[in-house]
């Protein structure tokens, strides 16, 4: 996907002042495996060894004040002074390699059961590598008119879509589409129950789901009643909010692209790298925590809590079929309502691609523990700062978008994520 979207001349540049080259992140990928895959297997590294200085760790500085980091990796100041792509591919080749050594060899296999520590090992590594390609790909949304498209995928008839998804939006009536959901107050269940601290009690594969430290442990927490929209904030929503708000340039999205003083577009990965309003204004509207909560405020509500969102998502699957995760495509859609019940009313509804932020602080809760493969993975971003969201969107696998337990968290004022809201109001 990446290598071909990204055109040599682009390597070295930053799509983002807060991260590194994309160059960075072509290398980051194997080098986190091989790290981890050596620590399974209690084997060297794989050479060059000084990888694992350079490509160990990203950077996620504060938004604010970006001389404030937590730790990461040093990486070159010179563009001559970073491998060339044919050494980052030729490494990462023999890192791979080096996987599927492994499952030949059979140490995935003892006595017919996993190994759970080398299991834990692959699934964290696979994961982490589809979670740095949405990274990466929110990275060059930012100068999509600059990268190549997808190969093999075929350019949108943008029209063709425009008015099938205009049509489907009158069928199910303005009414329906601003409706609001109410839930009762309720109790739930928050996270899972996969520590790698239990890795050495447990050494085989049993039946469980991979998690990261932040998924676990198991907890029961009070949801007061609320009512939420049942649908997110659409790019048109927002500019009618801005339109009423004295249109702050400050709060315009990094999602959209400013064509003339006066007109923008919302950014896309296909040649031009914009596609207008009336192609994509009922998409969900990819902004900042921040930018979105003042939209909510402005409209009366909030953004919902963690508990609100799992609860609604709970009932309104992220990955039922024909969800808009995992590349079905390679944009944002309309969301959708599912069928209606013999009342008439709808029964469901789809956010069209998206994370969704929280009001949700990340911070250490009951059951926490850091973990022992990953030290930082969340701890390090436990300052304030970050905030908690769900789902996931068109670039996230389903594994991860589908996981209930599943949590993603970014500074609340980086605009550039694949990531809405939807309005909530206290009862």
């Amino acid at each position: 996907m990446t290598l071909d979207m990204v055109p040599s001349h682009l390597l070295h540049t930053k799509p983002i002042d807060l991260r590194h080259i994309c160059l960075f992140y072509i290398g980051h990928i194997p080098t986190f495996m091989q790290i981890h895959l050596s620590k399974a297997l209690e084997e060297p590294y794989t050479e060059p060894a000084v990888y694992t200085q350079i490509f160990e760790r990203g950077i996620d500085p504060d938004f604010d004040d970006p001389t404030k980091c937590h730790d990461h990796s040093i990486v070159p100041d010179k563009e001559d002074e970073w491998p060339t792509l044919a050494e980052i591919l030729n490494y990462r080749d023999r890192v791979r390699e080096r996987l599927r050594t492994a499952y030949a060899s059979g140490k995935l296999d003892e006595e017919g059961k996993h190994s759970r520590r080398l299991a834990r090992t692959i699934c964290m590594v696979y994961e982490h590598e589809a979670l740095h390609l949405e990274t990466l790909l929110y990275m060059l949304l930012q100068i999509s008119d600059k990268v190549e498209p997808p190969q093999g995928f075929v350019q949108p008839d943008w029209q063709g879509l425009s008015r099938q998804w205009k049509a489907r939006i009158e069928r199910d009536g303005v009414k329906q589409r601003q409706a609001v959901e109410h839930f009762p107050a309720s109790i739930m269940q928050l996270g899972q129950d996969d520590s790698d601290v239990d890795d050495a009690k447990n050494p085989v594969n049993a039946a469980h789901s991979f998690g990261w430290d932040n998924e676990h442990g198991i907890r029961r927490v009070e949801v007061p009643a609320f009512k939420v929209d049942l649908l997110p904030i659409s790019n048109n929503e927002y500019l009618e909010y801005l339109k009423a708000t004295s249109f702050d340039s400050k709060q315009v999205p990094s999602s959209w692209m400013r064509l003339t003083d006066d007109l923008y577009g919302i950014r896309v990965i296909y040649s031009p790298g914009h596609v207008s309003f009336d192609v994509a204004g009922d998409w969900p509207v990819q902004a900042s925590g921040r930018q979105l909560a003042a939209f909510a405020t402005w409209k009366g509500g909030r953004l919902p809590t963690e508990p609100e969102l799992r609860t609604f998502m709970n009932k309104h699957l992220v990955d039922k079929p024909g969800a808009n995760i995992g590349f079905r495509n390679w944009h944002p859609v309309p969301p959708t309502l599912a069928d209606k019940t013999r009342t008439g009313k709808f029964i469901g509804a789809d956010n069209g691609g998206v994370f969704e932020w929280t009001s949700t602080i990340l911070e250490e809760h009951e059951g926490y523990s850091s973990s022992i493969l990953y030290p930082g993975y969340s701890s390090d971003f436990f300052d304030g700062a970050h905030s908690i969201v769900l789902g996931g969107s068109w670039a996230t696998i389903p594994r991860i978008a589908g996981r209930e337990s599943f949590r993603n968290w970014y500074q609340s004022q980086y605009p550039y994520v694949f990531a809405g809201a939807r309005v909530a109001y206290d009862v």
